[in-house]
């Protein structure tokens, strides 16, 4: 995959946040894309301290499914409460958008259940 080769030594670049709002454009633009799971755009988003306020606006402009992944993986690992509302709501409201595609609507859907509690998976 050509993104492993272009992000080698993405985490050594002293100003990589810089970087944000084109790696979650990308996203943005192929929201269905298969860049892996979680691939190497994840991968270097999520090596970014302040990568989680870029993927909240991101998630309000245009849900995509890593967006919503990234978001499962936060609630995955989020001891706060305060923190789980947060990604809960940004989840539901990705949802609600009238142009989230069915599928990923679905998707939200099972993260949103399995992260509020309502599914035993």
């Amino acid at each position: 995959m050509r993104l492993y080769k272009i992000l080698e030594g993405f985490a050594d670049i002293p100003e990589r946040n810089c970087a944000l709002p084109a790696m979650f454009g990308v996203l943005e633009r192929f929201p269905d894309a298969d860049l892996g799971s979680p691939g190497p755009l994840v991968s270097a988003i999520e090596c970014i301290p302040e990568y989680e306020s870029e993927l909240a606006a991101s998630l309000a402009r245009k849900p995509a499914f890593l967006s919503v992944w990234m978001a499962g993986r936060i609630l995955n690992g989020s001891k706060s409460p305060i923190e789980r509302v947060f990604w809960l709501s940004r989840l539901r409201e990705a949802s609600a958008r009238p142009d989230t595609p069915v599928a990923l609507r679905s998707t939200i859907t099972r993260s949103l259940d399995k992260h509020s509690g309502r599914s035993n998976t």
